[in-house]
């Protein structure tokens, strides 16, 4: 018995009607989003104003070091802190290794977006061959996250600092 091409899933009369369901789906998806109420924010007015005002200062999300105008890096930790770090050619580069450091030795939330996040990233990078040895070190950062031995990076790295 011969195969009929027009009964298959892949013919042009199946999307015909596939297509204007799927821009369907997706306008729907887009006014849900743009529909969603805000969340409350998690401080009070008090702090939000404290937060905006021109003189506030400051800090380094990592250490709490307080910054200087306009910095690229934190003085104290090294971590990128500058408004425009991920877009600027050269300082990406240090944004990008602080999230590739945080997640083969730092303590972050467990959950399958922060995992396949860390493992979709570091496949679109230039150094293509260096995935399997990054994912070995993220899977083993995962492992120790989960045993809830997260207070100091492994002993192999602790003899270096």
């Amino acid at each position: 018995m011969p195969h009929d091409l027009t009964d298959s899933a892949a013919s042009p009369a199946s999307l015909l009607w596939a297509m204007p369901a799927g821009a369907l789906l997706f306008y729907a998806l887009v006014r849900w989003i743009q529909t969603a109420a805000p969340k409350a924010d998690p401080w009070d007015t008090d702090t939000e104003a404290a937060v905006n005002q021109p003189e506030a200062t400051p800090v380094c999300h990592h250490c709490l070091t307080p910054l200087p105008a306009e910095p690229l890096f934190c003085p104290e930790c090294g971590s990128a802190v500058g408004a425009y770090n991920n877009l600027l050619p050269y300082p990406y580069v240090f944004s990008l290794g602080e999230v590739f450091r945080n997640g083969t030795l730092g303590k972050f939330r467990l959950n399958v977006v922060t995992i396949v996040g860390f493992l979709l990233v570091s496949l679109l990078q230039p150094v293509f061959f260096l995935v399997p040895v990054y994912w070995f070190f993220l899977l083993r950062n995962v492992a120790r996250i989960r045993k809830g031995d997260v207070g100091a990076p492994p002993a192999s790295l602790e003899a270096h600092a």
